[in-house]
């Protein structure tokens, strides 16, 4: 249960946050961090320089650094948009020229966010201690490479209808979209035309009055968004465990391979639910450290207290619930599992107290420090509810 994952992009599409690497460092032993330039610039804004080399030095974290961004050119001539997949990576600027090396690439893209060049010099030296450099167009992740292998993707008819469907339901105005629509690709010459009937100039009305700024849906988005679930579903076999990635990629790449995301969706909803019940009303980690309650410097002095928990995850079956093996290890195990601990657990689910019986001072049968030294041994009630809730309950006033 919770044993490896391979991190790539937010639930909700932007790169990856603090907050989730720290939830996936609680609760996986673990964690492989597929890290492009925005990632990294993100999380250099996010906590600094000395706690990213503190992240990407913790022993259970291995990070694989691919410069390269992902996306779809466009070209129209004589009335015909074209359009071809495409990976690259910002190589210069006006006052620098031509960069030919990915360091000095990322010194210059670090160094635009406001940064000096001792700063960056530094960071960048400790950063290539902990990081393994790749390209999108090796062999390394699939023979031929991501973008041939998406193009490949492409020409299956089937699938693409079904990725396009994805896409457009996913677009909070998708009622206006006809039942009918098709989207098909035809290659031309090692690029591509769209012929489709999607309305996008009606997608785009509707676009700008819920969001004035934001920029116009094309055929190339919905490319765009087939080639990024491409690239997921490739690492995502490369890297076996669990996958994390964005809820309308994993969807598409469900519908490519019906089982290579079952065991990450299943982890994701058993999160979902421990935290509905055993840390009812709070927040999870990742909220409360995106969200700026909580720093990256908290949660590595909760993670240094973690360790007992992630053993207890460690030695639980794939095949049974997180919750249900919470509450059984909480009250089963030890003196509270025979049958006066079943009585006394009864007061504590009432909330009813009992008299001390030299005192005669009425006692909470919710007393944690007690219940704990009446069962054998360490449970993982006494983490979650003496650390974890205390970390994520922010905006408890009592």
């Amino acid at each position: 249960m919770f044993e490896s994952i391979v991190l790539k992009r937010s639930i909700d599409g932007p790169p990856i946050t603090v907050g989730e690497i720290a939830e996936a460092l609680l609760f996986y032993q673990s964690i492989h961090i597929v890290m492009d330039t925005s990632t990294l610039l993100g999380l250099i804004r996010s906590i600094g320089f000395h706690n990213v080399i503190k992240l990407l030095a913790y022993p259970d974290v291995r990070t694989t650094y691919v410069e390269e961004f992902i996306g779809v050119y466009s070209d129209t001539t004589n009335g015909w948009t074209e359009y071809a997949l495409t990976s690259a990576y910002v190589c210069g600027g006006k006052n620098c020229g031509e960069l030919k090396s990915w360091k000095k690439r990322l010194e210059y893209m670090i160094a635009r966010q406001g940064h000096s060049k001792t700063e960056v010099d530094n960071f960048i030296e400790r950063f290539r201690r902990h990081v393994t450099i790749k390209k999108l167009n090796s062999d390394h992740f699939i023979k031929g490479g991501i973008i041939s292998a998406a193009n490949e993707d492409l020409n299956d008819g089937e699938y693409v209808s079904s990725a396009t469907r994805i896409i457009i339901g996913s677009l909070p105005f998708n009622e206006n979209v006809v039942d009918n629509f098709y989207y098909k690709v035809l290659p031309s010459q090692g690029k591509f035309r769209v012929s489709t009937n999607i309305d996008f100039v009606n997608i785009n009305n509707l676009q700008k009055i819920l969001h004035p700024d934001a920029g116009e849906y094309t055929p190339a988005d919905i490319a765009a968004g087939i080639l990024s679930a491409s690239y997921g579903l490739i690492l995502a076999a490369h890297y076996g465990g669990d996958f994390y990635t964005s809820a309308i990629e994993s969807e598409i790449i469900q519908q490519k391979n019906k089982h290579i995301l079952t065991r990450a969706n299943a982890n994701r909803t058993e999160l979902i639910d421990f935290y509905e019940i055993a840390l009812k009303g709070c927040p999870n980690i990742s909220a409360v450290i995106n969200e700026g309650d909580r720093s990256f410097e908290e949660f590595l002095e909760l993670l240094s207290r973690a360790n007992k928990f992630k053993k207890w995850l460690k030695g639980k079956s794939p095949d049974k619930k997180l919750l249900s093996d919470y509450l059984d290890d909480v009250t089963t195990t030890g003196w509270l599992g025979s049958g006066s601990g079943k009585i006394l657990r009864y007061f504590a689910s009432t909330g009813i107290g009992f008299a001390e019986p030299i005192t005669g001072v009425l006692v909470s049968a919710f007393d944690a420090f007690f219940l704990d030294k009446l069962s054998a041994g360490w449970k993982p009630n006494q983490f979650i509810s003496g650390k974890i809730k205390s970390f994520v309950d922010v905006h408890d006033d009592f």
